[in-house]
């Protein structure tokens, strides 16, 4: 059944159209609240995700208290209920349209410092992942509900790039190349992410001295997550 359109601010409906295009009332409102819900699911994300970092999620065990350590409320600038922290200001590397996260750089998120870091590269949309990292990250959920909202919190947070035949030729050709510094065993992760890093035109953000080892015999632009 059809319902009627409340009463409408026209100026503001105008506005709303020079945004969205020449659009019916109803469709206006639709796009907006869609917005609206997508901004508020994304900041109740972030908090989860925040809270995970703070933790040690995803070192696999809660981390023990640590000077300059603290739980997700140490953050300087809290995150507001349904509301996402900007993003203004940060801006990619030159030459790379990004970051692409390794699951390393999330192994210090008890820090404010890295918090606050990856707050404003998640809230600009330009840190982005692959599906290597997602699978070591959700290794650590500790049930099926839990591995459901780590997934569901996840999409809703990062980009992915894909994992496909060309990236696959790069590590490839990386692994052949670094055969004589690294066991193969040890790189098989990094080995991906800085191929597809290389691939995607991103940068690898991680604390770790594959990546970086990986990145310098490559070429591939790396930068760890520590100050």
């Amino acid at each position: 059944m059809d319902h009627a359109i409340p009463q409408l601010d026209g100026a503001l409906l105008d506005e709303a159209r020079l945004v969205l295009g020449d659009t019916t009332p109803r469709e206006a409102i639709e796009t907006a609240l869609g917005e609206l819900i997508r901004r508020r699911r994304r900041a109740a994300a972030l908090a989860r995700e925040v809270r995970r970092w703070a933790h040690g999620t995803y070192a696999g065990a809660d981390l023990p208290a640590r000077p300059g350590g603290g739980d997700a409320a140490a953050l300087e600038e809290p995150l507001a209920p349904g509301a996402l922290p900007s993003g203004a200001g940060v801006s990619p590397p030159e030459g790379s349209r990004g970051w692409l996260l390794h699951a390393s750089a999330l192994r210090h998120g008890d820090l404010p410092a890295v918090r606050r870091r990856l707050v404003g590269l998640v809230a600009s949309g330009l840190l982005l992942t692959c599906g290597v990292t997602e699978l070591e990250l959700l290794a650590t959920a500790r049930s099926p509900v839990d591995h459901r909202e780590l997934l569901a919190d996840r999409r809703l947070l990062y980009r992915r790039v894909p994992v496909d035949e060309a990236v696959m030729a790069q590590a490839l050709a990386l692994q052949e190349r670094v055969a004589e510094h690294a066991r193969a065993e040890d790189t098989v992760g990094a080995l991906l992410v800085v191929a597809c890093a290389r691939v995607h035109r991103l940068t690898v953000l991680h604390q770790d001295a594959g990546p970086a080892l990986l990145g310098a015999a490559s070429g591939v632009a790396e930068e760890a997550v520590l100050p």
